[in-house]
């Protein structure tokens, strides 16, 4: 029975490195946290994410952001070149 155990667990761990290691490459939607740093005067903004600022972002909404407001980001199809503001945080 030990044995069984054993085996499940470096299975599971074979299979999860396989999905790290392609993780980036996968077409899926992500959301991720950001906090505005900047609001540009063509209604968009610069937000930071994961440490980088990213530039001139579009909102989902016609929604009025502040400096240091967090925010949602949506990156669709993993596509970080079409990433749009979903909506605030909290």
């Amino acid at each position: 029975m030990n044995y069984d155990k054993q085996a499940i667990k470096v299975i599971s761990n074979i299979i999860i490195e396989v999905i790290k290691e392609y993780e980036s490459s996968y077409k899926y939607d992500k959301t991720v946290r950001g906090i505005i740093k900047q609001i540009n005067s063509d209604s968009t903004c610069d937000v930071e994410i994961q440490g980088r600022v990213y530039t001139s972002l579009p909102s989902l909404f016609d929604t009025n952001y502040t400096v240091n407001q967090p925010v949602w980001v949506t990156i669709p199809c993993n596509n970080w070149r079409d990433m749009f503001i979903l909506g605030r945080r909290g």
